[in-house]
């Protein structure tokens, strides 16, 4: 499997996700960064039977909560 190509065809998909969960774009692209290194980390586990883009997008709910301002302890 290419990565590089991997992470292409994908990208857009789960940080589409993503944002709609949490509603910021920053918190989407950290949550969404974090899912491709899951993802990588668990590349073995990835038997084929969902869409790449669907095992992304559950690895990347699995990462509660989805709130902004629980992320950020301390910022505003």
């Amino acid at each position: 499997m290419n990565l590089e190509q991997f992470y292409k065809d994908n990208y857009h998909i789960v940080y589409g996700y993503l944002l709609s969960l949490c509603g910021s774009k920053a918190l989407a692209e950290d949550l969404t960064s974090e899912t491709f290194l899951k993802a990588i980390a668990k590349i073995g586990s990835y038997d084929g039977s969902v869409k790449p883009s669907t095992w992304l997008c559950a690895i990347g709910k699995s990462r509660r909560p989805f709130d902004a301002s629980s992320w950020y302890v301390g910022v505003g």
